[in-house]
């Protein structure tokens, strides 16, 4: 379930929340979303709900959700009342790993663990537009995975859910 802007449900309640968002989100990043679910809000013609929470609201109908990141379990959705793809503002996936930077790269080698539902084959499809890189869910991939980069000089790691440069390093050797 992917999405834009689509209409929402007309059995809604007509509210707009700046929910789910991240328990460590900084100040610019609520301030964001907060603004974007008011805009959001306007041109449906709705309220927006400040300070939503679902224990707090239940019974009510779900309100259409403005999240501050992709929604990254579909248990997660169906448990919010999110249930098509005009529920929200953004987008559900099946893992997380699909809603992060991860997937624009493949893995070091044929041996490479990976987690359930991986394309192997996506990453081949869009190495003419992205970076050189690799990614890796075990340090010992990510390990080889460097090894290799290294023999082209420094490259930075980056933690796939990381936004705005944060959390990035650069190695310059083993």
């Amino acid at each position: 379930m992917r999405t834009a802007m689509s209409r929402p449900r007309p059995d809604s309640a007509g509210t707009v929340a700046a929910y789910p968002r991240r328990a460590a989100a900084s100040e610019h990043d609520i301030a964001s979303q907060e603004a974007l679910a008011l805009r959001v809000a306007a041109l449906l013609g709705r309220r927006f709900a400040p300070d939503f929470r679902p224990t707090r609201n239940r019974g009510e109908p779900p309100p259409y959700y403005v999240p501050d990141r992709s929604i990254t379990s579909l248990a997660r959705a169906t448990k919010l009342g999110i249930t098509r793809a005009a529920d929200l503002f953004g987008g559900v996936t099946p893992h997380a790993f699909v809603a992060s930077k991860s997937i624009t790269h493949g893995v070091v080698d044929a041996q490479a663990r990976v987690p359930q539902g991986w394309a192997r084959s996506l990453a081949g499809a869009l190495e003419e537009v992205v970076l050189r890189g690799f990614t890796a869910f075990t340090l010992e991939d990510a390990c080889r995975a460097g090894e290799r980069l290294l023999q082209e000089g420094a490259f930075r790691v980056k933690p796939a859910d990381a936004t705005a440069g944060r959390g990035q390093i650069v190695v310059r050797n083993a």
